[in-house]
C-alpha cells in the first residue's frame, strides 16, 4: 500500500507551488532596494564610528608626543 496517492497532473503541482511562493519580480526588486538602503545606512554608520575612533587615537598619540616634548609642563599642571 502506498504512503501517498497523487491525483492530478504535474501542472497542479506547479500551480500549488506558485501559489505558495507568489512573489513577483517587482516585490523582489523592492526587497532588494530596501536591503541595499539598509546596508548603505549601516556602512555610513560604521564609517562614522571608525572616523571617531581614529580621531580619538590621533588625539591620544598627539598627547603622548606632547608629553615627551614638554614633560615639565605636564608634571607642573598635574596632567597624567
Amino acid at each position: 500500500m502506498p504512503y501517498f496517492t497523487y491525483y492530478g497532473s504535474s501542472t497542479d503541482c506547479t500551480d500549488t507551488w506558485s501559489s505558495l511562493f507568489n512573489i513577483t519580480a517587482a516585490q523582489i526588486q523592492q526587497d532588494y532596494e530596501e536591503y541595499r538602503r539598509k546596508r548603505e545606512q549601516q556602512d555610513l554608520m560604521m564609517e562614522q564610528m571608525w572616523q571617531e575612533e581614529q580621531e580619538r587615537i590621533d588625539k591620544m598619540d598627539e598627547l603622548r608626543r606632547d608629553k615627551e616634548k614638554y614633560p615639565l609642563f605636564f608634571l607642573k599642571e598635574g596632567i597624567v
